[in-house]
C-alpha cells in the first residue's frame, strides 16, 4: 500500500474519524514519563493507524503490510494512546503484537495495565502484565506498587497476592510500602489471616 492509496482510503472515512478519535488523552500520572515524544508527521500517522484499525476491519494484507514497515514501538504507544479505550488498545495491541511483528515499550504496558485498572477491569489489567513478562519486560516499583494498591482496593486479592508471588519468583523488588499498603487493606476488610501470609512467605524466604 502506497501513502497516496492510504491518504485516498482516510478520505472516505474522515468524517466518521472526526467523530471518533478523541482530542483528549488517557489522564494518569506517571504515564508520559520516559515516553519519547513523537513528531508532527507521526502523530498525523497515528490518527490515519487509527482510523484503519476502527473503520477497516478485518485489515487487508496490503494495510498489514504498510503498518509492519511504518508502525514503531512509539507509534504504537500513541496509537494505544489515542484509542483511548482500554478494550480498543487491546485489540489493537493484540493485533501488532501478533501480526505486526511490533516490540512493544514498557510504556504501552504501563498505559493499558493503568486504564483497565482504572475502569475496574483487573483481571484484563493482569492478562497485559502476563504479556509484558512473556515479552521481556519487567514492571518498576512504581507501576507493581499501582497494580497492589489497584488490586487491593477492588478486593482483588488473590489477583494482588498471585502477583506478588509471581514478581518474587522473578526477583523484582517489592517496597515495604506496597506491602504495607496491601496489609493495610486486608486488615480493614477483615482478612486478617490473609494478610498474615505473605509476610509468613516473605519470612521463610529469607530465612534460607
Amino acid at each position: 500500500m502506497t501513502l497516496s492509496s492510504l491518504t485516498n482510503r482516510l478520505s472516505r472515512v474522515r468524517a466518521a474519524s472526526k467523530a471518533f478519535i478523541p482530542r483528549c488523552r488517557f489522564q494518569f500520572h506517571g504515564l508520559s514519563q520516559g515516553a519519547k515524544a513523537i513528531q508532527k508527521q507521526e502523530s498525523w500517522f497515528v490518527k490515519v493507524v487509527c482510523t484503519l484499525f476502527v473503520y477497516s476491519q478485518p485489515l487487508d494484507d496490503s494495510s498489514l503490510g504498510y503498518l509492519i514497515k511504518n508502525l514503531t514501538p512509539s507509534t504504537e504507544f500513541e496509537v494505544v494512546k489515542w484509542l483511548n479505550n482500554p478494550a480498543y488498545g487491546l485489540k489493537f495491541f493484540e493485533l501488532s503484537r501478533e501480526n505486526l511483528d511490533i516490540t512493544h515499550s514498557f510504556w504501552t504496558y504501563n498505559l493499558l495495565i493503568r486504564s483497565f485498572c482504572h475502569v475496574g477491569l483487573h483481571g484484563s489489567a493482569k492478562l497485559v502484565f502476563d504479556y509484558m513478562k512473556i515479552d521481556g519486560h519487567l514492571p518498576d516499583s512504581t507501576l507493581l506498587g499501582f497494580m497492589i494498591s489497584a488490586f487491593g482496593r477492588a478486593g482483588e486479592f488473590d489477583l494482588a497476592r498471585k502477583l506478588l508471588a509471581e514478581v518474587r519468583s522473578d526477583g523484582v523488588m517489592v517496597t515495604v510500602f506496597a506491602l504495607n499498603n496491601l496489609l493495610n487493606m486486608m486488615v480493614k476488610q477483615n482478612k486478617l489471616e490473609e494478610a498474615v501470609r505473605p509476610l509468613q512467605s516473605r519470612k521463610s524466604e529469607s530465612s534460607f
